[in-house]
């Protein structure tokens, strides 16, 4: 097993971060007003989708890029119908990437959602590509609550929407997910799993000095038949 350092923090790009994240503080949401922010989204016209949560929130980000300076920023409770609109645009259009299926997700509570990016017991740190006030793409990273396994976190939930592809943010996000990581000082194992076949995906990740560890058989039932699951490792320098 190969165990190679994690690439410098980045400490600009934290910088960064810290001040765009000053310039959209916000008080802490409820799911009344993730309810009331899906209402006013489904106002907007949105191509046919198969989840009526994808057809409120999510047209203008899937299918209208802007000339938006793009920011990787931390996600808080207020972000959670975007984020869960890009997420079921996700398991829906990337299946094979994903083990939840859209049809699961689509039924999960609001609640459910915003503990998804903004968990109380900060056992998750999510961050967003936004281009303008939209959000385009995400990777979240969730936290060992046991004793034995504190040192390690496991990076879920990367996805980078069609039109915002080719672009470098799935690098961004995975790097922000990186320098947090370091900077808690306390998490020495950063994993995460890749799909049989996703060869861009690999290759990303071998950039930013992950390496494998092992196949899992058999790890994901797909249409067409089961493919095997990739782990991949980083050793982080606190």
């Amino acid at each position: 097993m190969s165990r190679r350092a994690a690439p410098k923090a980045n400490t600009g790009a934290l910088e960064r971060e810290g001040t765009a994240m000053s310039r959209r503080a916000a008080p802490k949401a409820n799911t009344g007003a993730l309810q009331r922010e899906g209402t006013a989204m489904s106002r907007r016209a949105a191509p046919k989708a198969h989840t009526g949560a994808l057809q409120r929130e999510g047209a203008r980000a899937i299918f209208q890029a802007s000339t938006s300076p793009i920011e990787i920023l931390a996600l808080s409770a207020t972000h959670a119908a975007q984020y869960k609109a890009v997420m079921l645009h996700a398991y829906e259009h990337s299946a094979d990437a994903f083990t939840s299926t859209a049809e699961e997700r689509a039924r999960e509570t609001d609640a459910w959602w915003i503990k998804r990016i903004a968990d109380p017991d900060a056992m998750t740190v999510s961050f967003g590509a936004f281009d303008g006030d939209v959000l385009v793409a995400t990777v979240a990273v969730e936290f060992s609550a046991k004793p034995k396994t504190l040192h390690k976190a496991l990076v879920v939930g990367m996805y980078v929407l069609p039109a915002w592809r080719s672009k470098g943010l799935a690098r961004s996000l995975l790097q922000a997910a990186i320098d947090r990581c370091e900077a808690r000082g306390d998490i020495l194992a950063l994993q995460l799993e890749v799909t049989e076949g996703n060869e861009a995906a690999v290759k990303l990740y071998r950039d930013l000095g992950f390496q494998p560890y092992g196949v899992e058989p058999m790890g994901l039932l797909t249409p067409s038949g089961f493919k095997s699951k990739l782990h991949m490792w980083l050793r982080l320098q606190p």
